[in-house]
């Protein structure tokens, strides 16, 4: 009884082995599977890059309660530099008298 399971072990192990590598080889990233059409990649090294510049006014408006000229009353509206955009849509441009 012994040399039967002698002989089952190592034939699972074997079979275990083998599909692991299978499986490995299938999943395995190559070439030929991550080139897409037309698609290059450039990689430039960190020091190469310039500093960004830094926004002069803020990429996202502000909260505060302006007169809106279509909604003609003083409602809450997010401001962008000189101009603001009410919760109905309507953009009114001060021109940088507030």
């Amino acid at each position: 009884m012994n040399d039967y399971i002698t002989v089952g072990a190592a034939s699972l192990l074997g079979s275990l082995i083998l599909a692991t590598a299978l499986v490995r080889w299938a999943v395995a990233p190559t070439a030929a599977r991550n080139r897409r059409a037309g698609e290059t990649t450039i990689e430039i090294p960190l020091a190469g890059l310039r500093a960004w510049p830094q926004p002069t006014q803020p990429a996202l408006g502000t909260q505060a309660f302006r007169r809106c000229g279509g909604c003609r009353a003083e409602v809450p509206v997010v401001v962008h530099g000189d101009a603001h955009r009410c919760e109905q849509g309507h953009v009114t441009i001060t021109g940088g008298a507030r």
